[in-house]
């Protein structure tokens, strides 16, 4: 912080921030984890080595994991959101109208 802001920094304002990214560092090492099982549920199913660390791309799979789960960036097309819209149908419309000549 004080190299950001060349600025004094109290103890109390960096434990307000310890505090506040305490719970959102747990959440990442607990889906962290579950990436890791994940990854190793595959592998075991390929017969290949199974990790026993948590690298780096866990890590980086948890957070986009938990992102995902909060906020929905996807438009309608890729499977995002879809808004529903009321249909007008115009019972006067001249292609149901069409009538045909009988010689």
């Amino acid at each position: 912080m004080r190299k950001l802001t060349n600025k004094q920094i109290e103890k109390r304002a960096i434990m307000v921030i310890i505090e506040y990214f305490e719970p959102l560092i747990d959440e990442v090492i607990k889906q962290s984890e579950i990436e890791l099982e994940t990854l190793n549920a595959f592998k075991k199913t390929q017969g290949v080595y199974l990790k026993v660390r948590i690298d780096d791309e866990c890590v980086k799979k948890a957070i986009k994991n938990i992102n995902s789960k909060s906020h929905s960036f996807s438009s309608a097309k890729t499977g995002g959101i879809l808004e529903k819209k009321d249909k007008i149908i115009d019972k006067h419309s001249p292609e149901e109208n069409v009538f045909t000549e009988v010689e």
